[in-house]
């Protein structure tokens, strides 16, 4: 939508350039939890999200002082065991007999493509545009050609950007 949106702006005589950065088409994974094969296993789903949260990302859990200075202890695998996916062999979660279950047996992973930043506006997903106007042309030209842009057109865009 985001591109359709350009073509309509970059073709008004009183526009220069319009350019987003904006990208929907960045590499990213996918984790599934198998749910079912958890529950099986005695596996609570939440133990796992977080222990790919505490490995993956990183928790904070307090903070200590010693020789007077104060120091902030997170929780965070190191950096050799969370460069790959198949590292998530590596993490174990407890079940509730007190087993240790590696998480790819109950994790998979999928290649997607997503945008890697969703920006709001007033609650929405929003792209962010520039651009600027056309030689001989002022910015308010350049944001009148905006405003006239057919109606309809942009309740399609809010619309299409809800679903």
């Amino acid at each position: 939508m985001a591109n359709k949106f350009l073509q309509t702006v970059n073709a008004q005589p009183a526009i220069g350039r319009a350019y987003t950065f904006f990208n929907a088409r960045t590499p990213s994974y996918q984790l599934n939890v198998n749910k079912e094969l958890a529950k099986k296993m005695g596996v609570n789903v939440a133990e796992v999200y977080t222990t790919l949260s505490n490995f993956l990302g990183s928790s904070y859990v307090n903070d200590f002082n010693i020789y007077g200075r104060n120091f902030r202890v997170m929780t965070q695998a190191d950096y050799t065991y969370r460069g790959s996916l198949e590292n998530l062999k590596d993490y174990y979660v407890r079940n509730s007999v007190g087993g240790m279950v590696p998480l790819n047996m109950l994790v998979t992973t999928k290649l997607i493509e997503a945008p890697a930043v969703i920006s709001h506006y007033n609650i929405y997903r929003s792209v962010e545009i520039n651009g600027s106007p056309k030689d001989g042309f002022s910015s308010g030209e350049a944001i009148e050609a905006l405003r006239k842009l057919p109606k309809l057109y942009r309740q399609d865009m809010v619309m299409s950007s809800r679903e």
